[in-house]
């Protein structure tokens, strides 16, 4: 897709920062709230959820997603909204029979991941000409790991049976070791598994399958990723700004703004809960234990709550608690919990 043209088109849409939550650390980045009405009526409207649903875990309910943007949106070059990012006016404008652009599709899943509780953020892939393509990243709790999604082409890769990363896609790019990677186009029973070695693949029926198959060109995209450093473009849709660009001949560092910092934390996980076991003066039996969910190297996007594991049930638990020493020895299970009801990883809590 060329939208070089359109990296320099900045639309400007109305700022309410009500909506929005900002993380400094790992790195710096602007959320979406889930409890946003609009994210609330598009889970409504969109109909996506009941399709999702088939998957049995979050990670296929992710991958179906991909499809069910895939199956809804027409692709076309000579779309008439290129710039389109608000997934509610690309809901519209489907039934009218509107084209796309990669960038619509990113919109739409990301807006969608956020509806259902997930973290999502746009990852922009640019080749050595300029041509650029809009995607998106996702975090997977089920595998606690960001993965990337690309729901134009309706595909995502996996390397022994694990999902990838766009920083580990781009690091078999530049490895110049792509034997290991399997691209999956489309998922369930309709998925097809396809190598390098079956390149070039023509996986759908839209234009874009047509016009560019995914072959060894495909990984020039590698040559830069840009990560945007938001995701509440219903507040803000100037998406182009803030971005995180990995490039040259490495993946140790990321630039934004000037700034270099190292891209790993650009991969930090979300959704983490991190603890510390402080000893009780005059209670050797005891300990404090206290809860984290933002801290120097992860964040949790609207948090809601600590949960902890009580009887096999999942209950609600205060940041502090203090505890017998002899729970330590069997594990306590915690998870952080956000406002949408979506629980993060399970993280248990032993003595070091």
């Amino acid at each position: 897709m060329r939208l070089l043209v359109v990296l320099f088109i900045v639309v400007v849409g109305t700022l309410s920062m009500e909506a929005s939550e900002t993380h400094t650390y790992p790195y710096r980045f602007i959320h979406e709230s889930l409890d946003n009405e609009k994210l609330a009526q598009l889970r409504k409207i969109g109909g996506f959820e009941e399709y999702i649903s088939a998957g049995k875990t979050e990670y296929e309910q992710m991958v179906l997603l991909k499809d069910w943007v895939y199956s809804k949106l027409k692709y076309s070059f000579k779309s008439p909204v290129p710039t389109l990012t608000n997934s509610l006016e690309i809901m519209r404008l489907i039934d009218k029979g509107t084209t796309f652009l990669c960038v619509s599709y990113a919109a739409l899943y990301l807006q969608c991941a956020l509806s259902m509780g997930w973290t999502s953020r746009y990852i922009f892939v640019r080749m050595p000409n300029g041509n650029l393509h809009a995607s998106v990243d996702i975090w997977s709790n089920q595998y606690r790991k960001w993965i990337y999604m690309d729901p134009t082409w309706n595909i995502h890769m996996e390397e022994n049976n694990i999902p990838m990363s766009i920083l580990e896609v781009r690091q078999r790019w530049l490895d110049k070791k792509f034997h290991s990677m399997n691209f999956i186009f489309s998922c369930g029973a309709k998925a097809v598994n396809f190598q390098s070695s079956s390149f070039p693949f023509r996986g759908g029926n839209s234009e874009l399958w047509r016009v560019r198959p995914i072959g060894m060109e495909w990984f020039s995209y590698m040559d830069q990723v840009s990560i945007v450093g938001r995701n509440d473009i219903f507040n803000n849709n100037n998406i182009y700004s803030g971005m995180y660009e990995i490039k040259g001949k490495s993946n140790l560092n990321a630039i934004r703004n000037k700034e270099t910092m190292p891209a790993s934390r650009l991969f930090s996980a979300c959704n983490i809960v991190h603890y510390t076991i402080n000893e009780l003066k005059g209670n050797s039996g005891s300990v404090e234990i206290k809860l984290m969910h933002n801290t120097k190297t992860s964040f949790t996007p609207s948090f809601d709550r600590f949960e902890i594991k009580d009887k096999n049930k999942w209950v609600t638990t205060n940041h502090t608690f203090i505890v017998k020493k002899k729970r330590l020895s069997d594990g306590i299970k915690v998870r952080t919990v956000n406002v949408l009801g979506v629980p993060g990883p399970v993280v248990i809590i032993k003595n070091k």
